[in-house]
């Protein structure tokens, strides 16, 4: 494998951080058809030495593949005996229309693959540019009128929808290799959080926590059933103290929290963990 100004022995690789990599680009005087191919092609062929390197993976690209799926996540945290909260996937409005009586109308909306909306804008200004706007849809909490004005519109790709669960506080837990670092985040004191803490806009209190045996047992067991050597996670807790898991992100965001609790260690866990990981291949 070779760059513009060095060359990589694949058998010198002994431990590879795959950080969202970004796709190939190609020529803007390509036409359309022309790129589409050329990229299939160079993704074929980088998939294809991922899974044949022999080395340490933080963590193995075709792993993260399917522990994103949502589904999949909550089946084997079901099965290890973790809650999670009520869940329907369905494109039936009558489908949500009893969901939501089951659930006493907390129902809240998220998205199943995280896929975002590209919405066109007209800039009204000298030069008249008009630009994509790249949207994410937050966790949205369901009302009646949502069913009435909106109902019908689920049948048109499936919809994730679960159960609200009462929050005293939320967790983020990021596992590192053998480290695990769980974070309490006091979504509950803001208006704009409660629903969805990823309102970046918002300051937001974060602080060190601990966890039971048995929830810290359970993420580094799921982590390791799915092959992976890093995820995050987010829980909530109750103000019953139960512990209920939402989702993993497999290849999650880690550095805004280091940046808001200096010296909890993670960079230094990620490092070690990769060293250690190179120096046992």
């Amino acid at each position: 494998m070779s760059t513009d100004d060095s060359v990589v022995k694949f058998g010198d690789i002994k431990s590879v951080w795959y950080r969202r990599p970004q796709p190939p680009e190609f020529p803007s005087t390509w036409s359309p058809q022309e790129k589409r191919f050329a990229r299939s092609e160079t993704v074929h062929v980088t998939n294809g030495i991922f899974e044949a390197l022999d080395c340490f993976w933080m963590s193995r690209p075709s792993r993260l593949q399917l522990a994103e799926n949502k589904l999949v996540q909550l089946r084997q945290a079901i099965k290890l005996g973790v809650k999670v909260p009520k869940t329907l996937v369905t494109t039936k409005p009558e489908d949500l229309n009893d969901f939501f009586k089951l659930c006493k109308g907390k129902v809240i909306y998220k998205t199943l693959s995280g896929a975002a909306l590209g919405v066109t804008r007209d800039f009204t200004s000298a030069t008249s540019q008009i630009e994509d706007e790249t949207r994410y849809t937050k966790t949205t909490l369901l009302d009646a009128s949502h069913l009435v004005d909106h109902g019908q519109e689920i049948s048109h790709a499936p919809c994730l929808f679960q159960e609200y669960v009462e929050k005293a506080y939320e967790l983020r837990v990021t596992i590192i290799g053998d480290s695990i670092f769980p974070v309490k985040i006091d979504s509950q004191s803001q208006e704009e959080t409660k629903i969805d803490w990823r309102h970046y806009d918002v300051p937001m209190r974060l602080s060190m926590t601990s966890l039971p045996n048995e929830i810290a047992a359970f993420c580094r067991r799921f982590v390791a059933d799915a092959g992976l050597t890093f995820s995050t996670m987010d829980f909530v807790v109750t103000p019953q103290n139960d512990f209920v898991f939402l989702e993993n992100n497999p290849n999650g965001q880690w550095l805004w929290v280091e940046k808001m609790i200096p010296g909890i260690g993670m960079t230094e866990a990620l490092l070690s963990c990769l060293i250690a990981g190179a120096a046992a291949g």
